[in-house]
């Protein structure tokens, strides 16, 4: 048998599955799949829903998270800076102040992390919101102007 051959056959042999297939949201597949609707995954696990509610919630919490280390912070920098004075007669404030000083870098650092993190989360949700709506227009346009309107059998392509 010659390469074009043996090729040709396995190409054949897989043809059906190369075609495009379409799946509707929320069906009900064996073994998952689908595209989503009722939140199960492969072999009975969540997915992730990601909507714009989500994105914000999870901007709030960071933006939380981001409070609480600020006030932890405080209470780290009270703390530390009571230390120095009180102990007479030991080199310590030489290592205090450096460590004051990469403790202020470090949680320079993580604040803005944290706030980048919201900010991230609450432009996607902007995004997320906008593109919603591009769709939804563009889905109502097709379908002759008027929001929920389909079409009659008949008119469909």
């Amino acid at each position: 048998m010659s390469f074009e051959q043996e090729w040709a056959g396995l190409k054949a042999a897989y043809a059906p599955e190369s075609t495009a297939h379409m799946r509707l949201a929320g069906a009900d597949v064996p073994g998952g799949g689908g595209g989503g609707g009722t939140g199960g995954g492969p072999a009975g696990k969540k997915r992730l829903q990601v909507t714009d509610h989500v994105l914000r919630e999870r901007a709030g919490r960071a933006e939380t998270v981001r409070g609480q280390f600020l006030k932890a912070d405080d209470e780290v920098m009270r703390e530390t800076g009571q230390i120095g004075g009180g102990l007479k007669g030991f080199r310590t404030e030489a290592a205090l102040a450096t460590f004051q000083e990469r403790w202020r870098d470090q949680m320079s650092y993580v604040k803005q992390q944290l706030t980048g993190t919201a900010s991230a989360l609450r432009t996607a949700a902007g995004a997320f919101t906008t593109e919603d709506h591009r769709r939804k227009k563009e889905i109502d346009d097709a379908a002759g102007g008027k929001p929920g309107h389909t079409p009659p059998a008949g008119d469909r392509p």
